[in-house]
């Protein structure tokens, strides 16, 4: 058996003390602070958590149009041009090609600004395939966590439905109106009774 004296012991505990509280210290704690949600360069990622955190605004949003679907249990406000300027289009699917359930949009000429799409939760095999989701993580400025695929959708799965949200400028200069509007109505998205 090894004989360790009283000097060593207490060396070799003071040690690993030390190399503990140097191996922690370079880990930075999880706070708002870390994650600059005002930061216009790109998706703002928070390292300890791999979450990137979306882009936000401040906008009044007071005089939106309120778009809500109770069957599908969700809602969002838009900006009320979209109803009277030509260059916008409202419009909106039922049923359709992998289960899809409703479908609603609007359309800058012919790109899509918001786009929102629910699907049953059972076909979610067929929807990840379709959308080439990453597993990539996004926190909305509400609170919500999406998972963003390689092109322009992001979706969350909640309460039996899977919500893909899509917009044809996710991947665009963050300082272009089309990046600002569709920021802006997504930040409005609420679902009902959902756990953040």
């Amino acid at each position: 058996m090894v004989n360790i004296g009283k000097k060593q012991f207490i060396f070799g505990i003071f040690i690993l003390v030390l190399g503990l509280g140097l191996f922690g210290c370079n880990k930075q704690p999880v706070t708002n602070e870390n994650i600059d949600v005002n930061n216009n360069a790109t998706w703002n990622t928070n390292e300890n958590s791999n979450i990137a955190v979306i882009t936000t605004y401040d906008v009044d949003t007071s005089g939106w149009t309120i778009y809500r679907n109770e069957g599908y249990g969700f809602e969002f406000n838009y900006p009320p041009y979209y109803s009277t300027d030509k260059i916008y289009s409202i419009w909106q699917t039922k049923e359709g090609a992998n289960n899809l359930k409703l479908q609603w949009g609007v359309n800058k000429y012919q790109e899509t600004v918001f786009a929102i799409s629910i699907f049953g939760l059972e076909d979610g095999g067929k929807v990840r395939s379709r959308y080439n989701f990453t597993g990539e993580k996004i926190k909305l400025n509400n609170g919500f966590i999406a998972e963003k695929d390689d092109y322009t959708h992001m979706m969350i799965e909640y309460n039996g439905y899977i919500y893909v949200i899509s917009s044809s400028f996710i991947n665009i200069s963050k300082e272009s109106e089309e990046y600002k509007e569709f920021v802006n109505v997504l930040n409005t998205l609420e679902l009902q009774h959902i756990e953040k």
